[in-house]
């Protein structure tokens, strides 16, 4: 049984920092944009298919696909964009199950700046989330990407703002000051990974995440059905009583059911009554 940390941030917040910090506590780290440029290879089925959807301009001098170019188009116009990301988000998906089957460590790091757009954060057990300072975006891009700072700008405003991630995740990791601190972060919130995570701390951790899910989707349906909440409420003080006061009568098995089974009845219709305009 794995433990799968998603881990996710927009452009050039210092995800791979993070992901290589994690692997060098014991993970295996796998990085979606490396993915891509493998997909997307001369030849490969995802080549052919971008090929065929943004056609042959898109392609230097050797056939490969000059990623520059295409980002220029795709990042222009977010139809676009998602129209690019229909045709790899799912063979990404695909090919990250198989490295995760086929992984030997019982943890495993998946890196990708849409994780959450491409719904991959469902089947993760933890979502961490990676944020700094958008100059330092721009710095970023600029400095190590080979970017204009207008063609950077560009990148990042073409991106969901960063609280929308951020709503969703289970550990954020600001990444905006040195090293060091970034670090420290990764270390707090991992700080059992050095032995690694053993099965039944990751059995723990399930269990949380599985009970947390059932008591928003109970919310929810509460929320939603408040004749509902009043029955179970109900329900729940009128039991009791009935079995208190029927305690020294003797009733047989099958006599008690009923009445059980009549009485949670009779508060579902106090209930509806209640409800009533």
């Amino acid at each position: 049984m794995k433990y799968i940390i998603g881990l996710t941030g927009n452009i050039a917040t210092g995800k791979s920092v993070v992901s290589e910090m994690l692997e060098r506590l014991g993970a295996r780290a796998i990085d979606a944009d490396a993915l891509v440029h493998q997909l997307m290879e001369k030849g490969a089925p995802v080549w052919q298919a971008v090929v065929r959807e943004f056609g042959q301009d898109i392609l230097c001098s050797d056939g490969s696909i000059n990623r520059k170019k295409l980002g220029s188009i795709v990042f222009a116009d977010e139809a676009t964009l998602h129209r690019l990301e229909a045709l790899v988000h799912p063979a990404v998906i695909a090919r990250t199950e198989e490295l995760i089957e086929s992984s030997p460590k019982p943890v495993v790091v998946i890196e990708a700046i849409k994780l959450i757009e491409a719904g991959m954060h469902r089947t993760c057990d933890a979502l961490w989330v990676v944020t700094c300072r958008q100059e330092q975006q721009l710095a970023r891009l600029v400095k190590q990407r080979g970017l204009t700072e207008e063609e950077a700008r560009q990148r990042i405003e073409a991106q969901p703002p960063q609280e929308a991630k951020l709503a969703l995740a289970d550990v954020v990791i600001d990444n905006s000051g040195s090293l060091d601190e970034t670090g420290r972060q990764v270390r707090r919130n991992i700080s059992d990974f050095r032995s690694p995570i053993s099965k039944s701390k990751i059995g723990n951790q399930q269990s949380k995440i599985e009970g947390r899910e059932l008591l928003m989707s109970v919310r929810k349906l509460f929320s939603q059905h408040p004749r509902l909440v009043a029955w179970f409420i109900l329900a729940v003080f009128m039991v009791p009583m009935l079995l208190w006061a029927a305690r020294d009568v003797g009733l047989l098995a099958g006599q008690l059911a009923a009445l059980v089974v009549s009485t949670i009845l009779l508060a579902g219709l106090c209930a509806w009554i209640i409800g009533w305009e």
